[in-house]
């Protein structure tokens, strides 16, 4: 099950006010140097099986 109202079966304070499973702070994250650029390879090749791809902001 996926969604906010089912983070509470991966941990008891995400059914609270915290609740993203994972706490990130701000302005203490930073992005690793190996993960600064995404290479996708193959998707300038032609394809008689049309497919698109759309960032909705989820993993």
């Amino acid at each position: 099950a996926y969604g906010p109202e089912h983070w509470v079966t991966s941990n008891v304070d995400c059914g609270r006010t915290q609740q993203s499973p994972i706490d990130i702070v701000d302005h203490q994250a930073h992005v690793g140097e190996e993960y600064q650029e995404i290479h996708l390879v193959g998707f300038d090749n032609e394809s008689s099986n049309k497919t698109w791809m759309k960032n909705t902001g989820k993993t």
